[in-house]
């Protein structure tokens, strides 16, 4: 199967989900994550700012931020993605992508980084991960040694993903009925 066939098959689906199983899935998701010993034993997080249909995250960048733990999140920089410390009173803007950026902050040296929240369209229960084609976070992932969680709705994970050299795979999925142990 072709990649971007299947981002555009998983788009589709991800479109008909209704506003609730999304929040409810969402929910969820933020719960099992949060029980995770990487989540409550990391000091610097990077977690990417959700955008439509994806998996919320904004309970859980709140949360980290209350739990005093260093949050970052991803800035697109020319053909790279930083990573921006933020706090409580970051501003944002949408960048090219409808994404949500903070418009300043200090850049993380992502060796630094402990724990690695990271979108899909799908995983397979082994950590491969399909992204939107872009090559943003399996460059930003290279060579990281930190614990990278893909997040989303159990009905996203797939049998089988095209995969290629390049991609980086996830130690772990959380979905809303269970944490996924890939390594």
């Amino acid at each position: 199967m072709d990649k971007q066939f299947l981002r555009d098959e998983i788009i589709l689906k991800r479109n008909c989900l209704s506003v609730s199983k999304l929040q409810n899935g969402s929910l969820k998701i933020f719960k099992n994550l949060i029980s995770l010993k990487e989540i409550n034993s990391a000091k610097l997080v990077f977690c990417y700012l959700s955008t439509h249909r994806e998996v919320d995250t904004k309970r859980i960048v709140g949360y980290l931020i209350d739990e005093n733990k260093c949050v970052c999140v991803p800035k697109i920089n020319g053909l790279k993605m930083d990573a921006i410390e933020i706090n409580q009173k970051t501003t944002y803007s949408i960048n090219k992508f409808k994404i949500k950026e903070p418009d300043f902050g200090q850049v993380i040296i992502p060796q630094e980084i402990e724990v690695c929240i990271v979108p899909g369209l799908c995983f397979t229960k082994n950590g491969t991960r399909l992204g939107y084609g872009k090559g943003y976070y399996d460059k930003f992932l290279d060579g990281l040694n930190c614990f990278k969680i893909g997040l989303c709705l159990d009905e996203f994970i797939m049998e089988n993903i095209p995969k290629e050299k390049t991609d980086i795979k996830m130690n772990c999925i959380v979905t809303q009925s269970r944490v996924i142990n890939c390594v």
